[in-house]
């Protein structure tokens, strides 16, 4: 049974929606960008894809590379979630 459950989980880290440039946050959201994206009114919901980050905003690709070489399988961006050290950070 713990098998089973390790395999049903996932991990998500959840950042500031500022460690994304305005431009990037807009287009992530509209769905421009390679990336798979779930939006909603707080940021979106982001899958850390395993494949390459071409034609990816270079500040979503530096997130993306952050979270996949820690673990996460996703990122939640929340305009109210907390700035993580180390990454960008955008006013806007």
């Amino acid at each position: 049974m713990k098998d089973a459950l390790a395999q049903a989980t996932s991990t998500i880290l959840t950042i500031t929606t500022a460690h994304l440039s305005a431009a990037t946050c807009a287009a992530l959201c509209a769905q421009e960008t390679p990336i798979s994206c779930y939006p909603n009114e707080y940021g979106a919901f982001v899958f850390v894809r395993p494949d390459d980050l071409e034609n990816t905003p270079a500040d979503l690709a530096a997130v993306l590379t952050f979270a996949r070489a820690r673990g996460f399988a996703w990122i939640k961006f929340d305009c109210d979630a907390l700035a993580v050290p180390g990454l960008a950070h955008f006013d806007w």
